[in-house]
């Protein structure tokens, strides 16, 4: 869901706005963009690509998604840990290579680079 005035609108994978109950878009991955400010299309752009590229077992463990003036993304995932994404290059790569990730216990993931990525 987009995170705007401190509620949540769902959005499909076009970025159309659903009606939603609240407590379902609630439930989904906020999406946020780094100064609070209202997303552009590209920013809107860069957190649909992320969660596409996403197997459904990842993407259910995103918590947030934000996105900064440089159209980087990182991912909160609902356990804490977080995940640099980097920029939509490369997302189905990073997807794989975070999925792999993810079996080892971290709080910090980075895929921005996903043939050399790093955990801690």
């Amino acid at each position: 869901c987009l995170v705007v005035d401190d509620s949540c609108v769902g959005l499909d994978s076009d970025g159309v706005q659903l009606e939603l109950p609240q407590e379902s878009a609630d439930a989904l991955p906020h999406l946020t963009t780094q100064n609070g400010e209202a997303p552009t299309s590209e920013t809107m752009e860069t957190m649909l690509v992320v969660l596409a590229a996403l197997d459904s077992g990842t993407r259910s463990s995103v918590a947030s998604i934000e996105v900064d003036e440089n159209l980087q993304a990182t991912l909160t995932l609902s356990g804490g840990a977080t995940v640099l994404w980097g920029d939509t290059e490369d997302s189905d790569l990073k997807a794989t290579v975070l999925k792999a990730l993810m079996t080892q216990n971290a709080q910090y993931y980075d895929v921005s680079a996903p043939t050399a990525p790093v955990t801690r």
